[in-house]
């Protein structure tokens, strides 16, 4: 049996709604707003793409 390393592309876009008082604010506001709620990724809501394929040579 073969070893090999598969390497796999994920593009992934969230829009996420923050009420803010500037645009850095907003900014602030959404990567926290991330961080608290999306921890566990959006595999449902990306897009796949292979990128490379190696074997690995024990």
């Amino acid at each position: 049996m073969k070893t090999f390393e598969v390497e796999l592309r994920r593009t992934s876009y969230v829009v996420i709604t923050v009420e803010a008082t500037s645009e850095e604010d907003a900014e602030t506001k959404a990567w926290k707003e991330l961080n608290n709620n999306y921890e566990h990724g959006y595999c449902e809501d990306a897009s796949w793409d292979f990128e490379s394929i190696e074997e690995i040579k024990v």
